[in-house]
């Protein structure tokens, strides 16, 4: 892993879930992303990542960040959300756990110490993007992102692939806000 990047904030593992099947198809900075419609006037408080492997039990993941960005024109995410005070919405250096949905309640790199409290009024659409610090394609015991069993509606999610370029992947775990 990539020394250069430290997590400051260990997820709270909010749900356990059985073993998974795991999307092991990803190289370092590609990353997956969610669009999502807030259905009223509030704050985002958490960030949340759905993390599995096949056999669960997997060691800790470091990733590089999760960011949270403007709707953009799909599937290019718009520009940084803005948390209280003022920084970019978004953990840097995120520490996934196997088998959990992982929750990350304090964004604003570098230091992840602030609390989120990011404004979002109803009907606005941004987006929650996961990049990844190492490559697990190849590897069909990494843990990674999982199938999506509600399936997978239309221009909701996407994923960014080296050397660039999106698309729109049918049954992709999403990654949610809380």
């Amino acid at each position: 892993m990539n020394s250069d990047v430290e997590s400051t904030e260990s997820p709270a593992a909010a749900r356990r879930g059985a073993p998974s099947t795991p999307f092991t198809v990803f190289l370092a900075g590609e990353s997956v992303a969610a669009s999502l419609t807030s259905t009223c006037n509030g704050d985002i408080v958490a960030a949340q990542v759905f993390w599995g492997s096949q056999l669960g039990g997997a060691p800790d993941s470091l990733e590089s960040s999760i960011s949270l960005l403007g709707a953009g024109s799909f599937p290019t995410p718009g520009a940084p959300l803005v948390n209280q005070g003022g920084g970019n919405a978004g953990v840097l250096g995120a520490t996934l756990q196997d088998g959990v949905m992982n929750e990350y309640r304090f964004l604003a790199p570098p230091l992840n110490s602030v609390p989120s409290i990011v404004s979002v009024t109803n009907g606005q659409t941004f987006v929650v993007s996961l990049t990844f610090l190492d490559t697990n394609s190849g590897n069909a015991f990494a843990p990674s992102v999982v199938a999506d069993p509600d399936g997978c509606q239309g221009s909701t999610n996407a994923v960014d692939v080296l050397p660039g370029g999106g698309t729109t992947p049918a049954r992709w775990a999403s990654p949610e806000t809380g």
